[in-house]
């Protein structure tokens, strides 16, 4: 069985319209696979479909370098300030069960 240990996403939050892309999936596997699946917008900004899946391995050196970022990840504190643009988000499992997310956030800083 294997188990999800990273899924990240990658968020457009830029000015989007038709058959624009929407967000990125990667799905990082403890058996060394990644899944990446990529989402589209429609006709209509709020139809979104899968357009593309990938499937793929990881070396053994990036595998082990992921275990040891997920690792890291229950000391990290990052903020993510975004307006505007691109934005991630991340979560962390430990044999499939999740114990650690940064969520992407979209707020605006004011001076």
């Amino acid at each position: 069985m294997k188990y999800l240990i990273l899924k990240a996403i990658h968020y457009n939050w830029g000015l989007q319209g038709p058959h624009d892309w929407s967000h990125i999936e990667f799905n990082f596997y403890d058996n060394t696979h990644v899944d990446i699946l990529s989402f589209y917008h429609g006709e209509r900004y709020d139809d979104i479909f899968l357009s593309d899946s990938i499937r793929t391995s990881l070396s053994k050196i990036k595998y082990f370098e992921l275990l040891d970022l997920v690792k890291e990840a229950k000391n990290c504190e990052i903020y993510q300030n975004a307006c505007d643009g691109e934005a991630w988000e991340f979560s962390f499992f430990i044999e499939g069960q999740k114990f650690y997310k940064i969520e992407a956030r979209y707020r605006c800083k004011t001076t």
